[in-house]
């Protein structure tokens, strides 16, 4: 049960929106690992294969009942149509927005709510607009927003950012749209209109990328604790051994922002040990420089990220933090 909750986990299963695919494939994966381990057994341990698989179906078919239920007491649909639900603000000029807008509406995309945000945080609400950018937050939360669009035209890429930081909500889709020379238009053939080729956003902030990041720190924290006498040798030893064993315990990361101003418009993380800039110590790290690098690493986070920093940098581990 352990085995298939947690490979659940990982799967995503406990995310919102809820997707029965994850659950299921997490029970698949979870049974693959059973039948695994079952085939390393000594005989005498073995136990039915068949309720094993038996076990699998069951556990499918509990994890959707109990989540059908769930939905029906609380009147939610069990399946929703993504489709439907798609309530979008774009963020840009009304000539650039009313374009977008025309280009989704030629796409199979259907919206709930569709509204144009001006860029400009002083500009006073007109015809034609949903608001301005200060109460973009705002908005979000009360039409239950669920993707920007940000016309790449009207904003710069610093500003884009800064608000895609100060919004960090974990549910949202977040896209850029280029310039009018730069669209590209079509689904999965360029003979049709489809989607609105955008530019994604891979936020640390999500909650896929927060269980990576964990359990990255959580098994190299075991493999270095594993070979302790090691890090007793780097300078100051004890300090890296209780860093290492602090991340073990989640009250630390290794991987962290680097110390300086607009943290605050970033998604919350601990306290690291080590920062995105310490594999390059050539470099002159001004107040700028560490704002960009802390930008970078909060807007496209990817594991092997993590893992370059810690392999070019573990000298550094007896930081005291």
């Amino acid at each position: 049960i352990l085995n298939w909750t947690a490979a659940m986990w990982l799967s995503g299963a406990y995310d919102k929106p809820f997707r029965l695919s994850r659950a299921i494939r997490g029970i698949v994966i979870g049974t693959l690992i059973i039948l695994v381990v079952y085939a390393l057994l000594p005989e005498q341990f073995r136990y039915s294969r068949f309720l094993t698989l038996v076990g699998a179906g069951w556990a499918a078919v509990a994890a959707s009942f109990l989540r059908l239920a769930f939905n029906v007491l609380t009147f939610k649909s069990f399946f929703p149509d993504e489709s439907e639900l798609k309530r979008i603000l774009i963020i840009g000029d009304l000539k650039e927005g009313s374009r977008i807008v025309a280009l989704l509406n030629q796409s199979p995309v259907k919206t709930a709510f569709l509204g144009i945000v001006h860029p400009d945080p002083e500009n006073a609400v007109t015809e034609g607009y949903s608001g301005n950018i200060s109460r973009l937050k705002d908005m979000v939360e009360i039409f239950g927003i669920n993707e920007l669009i940000f016309c790449g035209k009207d904003m710069s890429s610093a500003e884009i950012m800064d608000q895609m930081m100060r919004i960090n909500h974990p549910e949202l889709e977040y896209k850029i749209a280029p310039p009018e020379s730069l669209f590209i238009i079509g689904s999965n053939s360029i003979q049709t209109s489809g989607d609105l080729y955008a530019i994604g956003l891979n936020s640390i902030g999500k909650p896929a990328n927060k269980r990576k990041k964990r359990l990255f720190d959580f098994a190299v924290s075991i493999l270095l604790l594993s070979i302790f006498p090691v890090l007793l040798l780097l300078k100051n030893g004890g300090t890296a051994f209780t860093n290492v064993f602090d991340v073990l315990m989640g009250k630390k990361t290794f991987v962290s922002y680097k110390a300086g101003s607009g943290l605050e418009n970033l998604p919350k993380l601990k306290k690291g040990v080590l920062h995105p800039l310490d594999p390059f110590t050539h470099l002159e790290s001004d107040e700028q420089t560490r704002y960009q690098s802390n930008i970078l690493y909060a807007k496209d986070y990817m594991v092997k990220n993590d893992l370059n920093v810690v392999l070019k940098s573990w000298q550094k581990l007896g930081r005291k933090v």
